[in-house]
């Protein structure tokens, strides 16, 4: 059976929250910085106000997060991945297609 976009984001949201030992929406965070690309209305308009800063992970967290991501998302390109990923993340917000 073929896991849904839903269901594979929510897999490496559980996968990152195991590996750096925190709640799923720190997690979350992590996941929608290392997709971000910066270009979305919400990234624009509303991101200060939340304190959201996709430059603020480390190489070492892109690293690991690329991993869990390519583990889970295997057959398409890390830029189908992303773009994927942030469609759920970020449902509604334009993301430059790959």
């Amino acid at each position: 059976m073929r896991s849904t976009s839903q269901e594979k984001v929510e897999e490496i949201i559980l996968k990152i929250s195991e590996k750096y030992g925190t709640n799923r929406d720190s997690a979350r965070k992590m996941l929608h910085k290392f997709v971000c690309m910066g270009k979305c209305n919400w990234y624009k308009t509303r991101s200060n106000q939340a304190s959201f800063n996709r430059l603020d992970l480390t190489e070492q967290e892109r690293k690991n997060i690329g991993e869990i991501i390519s583990g889970i998302m295997k057959r398409i390109s890390s830029n189908e991945a992303a773009y994927e990923i942030h469609c759920v993340l970020c449902p509604g917000e334009s993301r430059p297609k790959p």
